[in-house]
């Protein structure tokens, strides 16, 4: 990197990367409020248009699309996935069938990666890459709905990694008060 000292990089990971210079972006749910303005609704309306270039925008659609998005909670992943339905399904169709969004949000084609090829295969990889103390404590911090500050998740959760750290067997790891 030092002989071409301009470069610009944009690295997306779970982890910081560790290099100097680095510059975390937290990325959340996209805003949902604005009606038809959101940057969810945005996001929608673009992944839609790629593979159904004669989605019609009338009253009913742009109602539809805010309320799937709203069901959503804004998440990327899940408002491409449902964007990428539209190809076969109309808004007003992925919201009757949104009661199983993560099994019905799948992604289509053959070139899938398999972590991305549904909601359900997303989270759950996420969550399998938890220690078993992480899941408890997601788990007791379920209770919040949005977010919470370090207080409130120092007083509803108990759970914490004992002494022996990363790598420790899961016998060493348990939940117990703690004033972390």
């Amino acid at each position: 990197m030092g002989a071409a000292p301009d470069i610009r990089w944009i690295v997306t990971s779970r982890a910081r990367v560790g290099v100097a210079g680095e510059a975390v972006l937290d990325l959340g749910p996209l805003a949902v409020v604005g009606g038809g303005t959101s940057d969810a609704v945005s996001l929608f309306l673009d992944r839609a248009r790629a593979v159904c270039v004669d989605l019609v925008l009338d009253e009913r659609t742009s109602r539809d699309v805010l309320e799937l998005v709203r069901r959503l909670d804004g998440v990327p992943l899940a408002i491409e996935l449902s964007a990428a339905r539209t190809r076969t399904l109309t808004p007003a169709r992925i919201l009757e069938q949104e009661s199983s969004r993560f099994d019905l949000l799948g992604a289509t084609g053959h070139h899938s990666d398999p972590r991305h090829t549904s909601l359900r295969s997303a989270i759950d990889t996420s969550w399998e890459l938890l220690d078993a103390w992480q899941r408890d404590a997601l788990a007791q911090l379920s209770v919040f709905a949005g977010g919470f500050d370090v207080d409130a998740g120092r007083l509803c959760s108990t759970c914490r990694p004992t002494r022996g750290g990363i790598g420790a067997s899961r016998r060493s790891m348990r939940c117990a008060i703690a004033p972390w």
